[in-house]
């Protein structure tokens, strides 16, 4: 009986590795998932997970606000751009600088610094004197001028 027991073992042995064998990469595959799974709930649901993926959205953030910036930089106009492509009316007898102002969208502070940009341009008279000021808005999607 004993002889027979070993025997029994032996082929169950036997017929277990050729199963593993077929289905290595099945078990593999499944495995593989298995971990990434409870890999992502891991850092999904653990304090150093929601650092870690803070710290990824916050780079991406800043990559994408960075690649936005000089996108805007490539579509400024150059130094010495004719101004009157862009509607401003520039006076040739008086050959004073054009100082423009281009203010884009700014959450919470676009009015504060228009307003300061406008005293600015229209109070000092020494500067008046040595140069124009036009200042540019960015309201919604148009653009809104103003010449002090």
């Amino acid at each position: 009986m004993t002889a027979m027991n070993g025997m029994g073992r032996f082929q169950i042995a036997e017929r277990m590795q050729r199963f593993v064998a077929k289905q290595r990469l099945s078990l593999l595959l499944v495995v593989f998932v298995s971990l990434s799974g409870f890999s992502l709930w891991l850092l999904l649901n653990s304090p150093e997970g929601r650092r870690w993926l803070a710290m990824w959205q916050a780079r991406r953030e800043e990559a994408l606000n960075q690649r936005q910036f000089q996108d805007a930089l490539a579509k400024d106009p150059p130094l010495g751009f004719p101004l009157k492509e862009t509607g401003i009316a520039v006076n040739p007898e008086r050959s004073l600088p054009i100082l423009v102002v281009v203010l884009g969208r700014c959450e919470g502070c676009q009015e504060r610094v228009a307003l300061e940009w406008a005293s600015t341009l229209s109070q000092w008279v020494t500067l008046r004197k040595a140069m124009k000021g036009v200042l540019v808005v960015q309201v919604g999607m148009g653009m809104q001028k103003a010449s002090c």
